[in-house]
């Protein structure tokens, strides 16, 4: 059976293998994993990937909770426009993301995979979690990057279109300005973890016939190997090159709230943010 987008929103459904780790020994590791990057590449983005969904997590699940505030307070009087309806599909993404519960993976994952850290002098031998333990974390992370994807394109080529043009119109502009800040951000946020979901993807699945296996076949419903070898990054439209150029400015303005974990998800924006917000826009 060819995977596909239908049945990847159903991958939380799929149940995971037993979650045991393998022993190599030194030599034996070094023979299997020489002429590749692996141990390298694989522990710094799967710990990079860790640290930035842990450090994130709360601001995250705060912009969340803003984005269901402004759908719930304005979905009965502006359930028409086109921009609350994005919205709307967008918390059903974020709601699809929160349920995978992909934090918890990563963090067992890099708790199985410790012994790569080890200094190889004193270390007899190297434990990794079994092939269908990556075989699983593969499947998590390819149905990740599809939501992703989704939200991404939502957020850059529909919400931000429609809420920019309700602005220039002076169409309810508050409630845009929000709208648009409030998706901007959560746009930041999505964009660092599909860049890294995507590096550890790709580092995985080029050398995930190296690694021991159980020999169980831990899932019918699919092959390892219909997944794709690399995912690339894709290109964004010409139209939407404002919000990409100041991606980076948006990043600064969240970095200052991944700094506390004192956030009030009552208040949409502050007034420093939505001056040089408003800047922003109204030049564009």
């Amino acid at each position: 059976m060819a995977v596909d987008d239908t049945f990847l929103w159903n991958f939380k459904k799929i149940d995971p293998p037993p979650f045991v780790t393998l022993d190599y020994t030194q030599k034996e590791f070094n023979d299997i994993f020489q002429s590749t990057n692996f141990s390298v590449l694989f522990k710094n983005h799967l710990e990079k990937l860790r640290f930035l969904l842990e450090t994130g997590e709360n601001y995250f699940l705060s912009e969340k909770q803003i984005l269901e505030k402004l759908i719930f307070k304005n979905w009965n009087s502006l359930r028409k426009e086109k921009s609350l309806q994005y919205m709307k599909k967008l918390k059903c993404l974020l709601n699809d993301y929160v349920d995978l519960k992909f934090y918890s993976l990563i963090d067992s994952i890099n708790i199985m995979s410790r012994s790569l850290e080890t200094s190889e002098k004193i270390k007899p031998k190297i434990s990794l979690p079994s092939r269908e333990v990556f075989e699983y974390l593969l499947t998590r992370l390819y149905s990740i990057m599809k939501i992703f994807d989704h939200a991404i394109f939502i957020i850059r080529n529909k919400i931000y279109l429609y809420t920019i043009k309700n602005i220039k119109n002076g169409i309810f502009l508050s409630n845009n300005l929000l709208y648009l800040s409030n998706t901007a951000r959560i746009y930041c946020l999505v964009k660092k973890y599909q860049v890294n979901t995507k590096f550890l993807y790709n580092n995985l699945r080029e050398n995930i016939g190296f690694i021991k296996s159980t020999g169980v076949k831990w899932n019918e419903l699919f092959s390892i190997e219909e997944l794709p070898l690399v995912i690339r990054e894709e290109q964004a439209e010409s139209q939407n090159k404002i919000l990409e150029k100041c991606m980076t400015d948006f990043e600064n303005i969240t970095a200052l709230s991944l700094s506390t974990n004192e956030i009030d998800v009552g208040e949409v924006i502050n007034c420093v943010t939505i001056d040089y917000f408003t800047d922003i826009y109204f030049i564009c």
